[in-house]
């Protein structure tokens, strides 16, 4: 008998990502990545090209939430799902400024 078998890989990017923007926070809406195999356990972002910092608590669905911003403050946000086996590619940036 022969079986054929898919390993688990990392994620792919989230895509169509869109802001809301409030009083020091944004609300990140997307839509997941497929998880090729390993359901997604979290997100981590990005703002204006910096380090990736992981949701705590985790969040594994759409929306997100994105606290302590600076208001009247610009930043361009990207997204990377997270597995158990990696991390996926960063999202196309959104663009956003907390109001104040």
């Amino acid at each position: 008998n022969t079986l054929s078998v898919t390993p688990a890989a990392a994620p792919a990017a989230p895509t169509s990502l869109s802001a809301a923007a409030g009083d020091q926070h944004t609300v990140i809406t997307f839509v997941a990545g497929a998880d090729h195999g390993s359901s997604i356990t979290n997100y981590q972002y990005s703002l204006n090209g910096g380090v990736y910092i992981p949701l705590s608590p985790a969040a594994a669905s759409s929306p997100i939430t994105i606290g302590e911003l600076t208001n009247n403050t610009f930043y361009a946000i990207t997204l990377q799902a997270i597995n158990a086996v990696g991390t996926s590619a960063p999202s196309d940036a959104v663009y956003t400024t907390p109001p104040g």
